[in-house]
């Protein structure tokens, strides 16, 4: 699926390609996002998930590369959060849709180089950084000073919408009511300062908010010290089976979903809850308890499906964060954060 090329005056309600000059996806081909005009002065910005590149192993086979290299992402603003469906609080709203293509969470901005199983020279483009910058810059006068900003991601997007809304929310130097949505994103390594500026090449101010094994947290705790007032959404389940197999990768080097992962995460996830709430009276979390085949673990993100619409908890994400748009955070499925053995149901 691919959307008309937007060129001119778009229509509004209509999605449209955009192809900024010189941005690119990891394996050097042309990158689009996907943008449409609303009828309101509000805009959402949304950061698409799909793995994340930590080394060379991870980006030798092409078969078990851990994250997107496609440029065919049109389909995820159809189907996540911007999308045009019932209940959604942001159906008349500008959106802009940044597919996920760089194995970067969006903050690189680096050539990286590694060799191949043939032995010869290869680069991945880790481009995250500035296809965003080339993005917001070719849409800047479309998307003027909206009242409200709204700044979500899922999976990579979401690590990316917590290591980049304050540089995000720089495009609207005028616009004060905004809110971060990160949605399933929580993982542990003591190597993350390495990562994004050895792999990733993400910028220095980026890399040195790092200083912990929690990149979300260090992430959002600058924002909240640039931005005291932004509001804070965080959502996960319980028991994530997708990051308990990335989480097996970092601490094993095997990606594997076990039971054994899904206590680990379970106790992650409620500490980096305890955490949160710490660094700012603005901020409200969903746990929803999703249910996956694996048995044990449980569903990965909630906002890149036409589910956020749905009554998946005790409201609606789409409610949830409509609510808290407006000024109304509140916390939903805390009873099942930290419950041990919450299983798949």
């Amino acid at each position: 699926m691919s959307f008309p090329r937007l060129v001119g005056e778009p229509e509004t309600g209509t999605w449209y390609d955009v192809y900024p000059q010189g941005a690119v996806s990891a394996l050097g081909e042309s990158y689009q996002a996907n943008f449409k005009r609303g009828e309101t002065k509000n805009v959402l910005v949304v950061l698409n998930g799909g793995g994340v590149s930590l080394n060379a192993e991870t980006a030798i086979n092409p078969q078990q590369r851990y994250f997107l290299t496609e440029t065919n992402g049109d389909i995820f603003a159809l189907l996540g959060l911007g999308a045009d469906v019932p209940n959604s609080p942001f159906a008349d709203w500008t959106v802009v849709n940044l597919p996920y293509n760089t194995g970067d969470f969006h903050v690189g901005s680096n050539e990286f180089q590694y060799v191949d199983e043939q032995g010869e020279p290869q680069i991945l483009h880790h481009s995250g950084y500035d296809n965003l910058n080339l993005v917001m810059d070719e849409l800047r006068d479309e998307l003027g000073t909206p009242e409200k900003l709204v700044i979500a991601g899922y999976s990579a997007g979401g690590f990316g919408t917590a290591l980049l809304s304050d540089h995000i929310m720089q495009f609207f130097p005028q616009t004060k009511d905004v809110t971060v949505v990160v949605d399933g994103a929580l993982l542990s390594n003591p190597n993350w300062q390495g990562v994004a500026r050895d792999v990733w090449g993400a910028p220095p101010e980026i890399v040195a908010r790092l200083k912990s094994d929690n990149i979300t947290l260090d992430a959002l705790t600058a924002l909240v010290a640039e931005h005291p007032d932004v509001k804070i959404l965080f959502s996960s389940s319980p028991r994530d089976d997708a990051l308990v197999e990335v989480q097996s990768y970092i601490d094993t080097g095997v990606m594997q979903k076990t039971s054994s992962g899904g206590d680990t995460f379970e106790i992650a996830l409620a500490a980096f809850v305890a955490d949160l709430k710490r660094i700012s009276p603005h901020v409200a979390v969903y746990i929803f308890p999703g249910t996956t085949d694996t048995g044990t673990l449980t569903q990965h993100t909630m906002l890149m499906f036409h589910s956020f619409s749905e009554d998946i908890g005790p409201i609606s994400p789409a409610r949830w964060i409509g609510d808290a748009v407006d000024g109304r955070l509140r916390d939903y499925g805390l009873e099942l954060e930290g419950a041990t053995k919450l299983g798949a149901g």
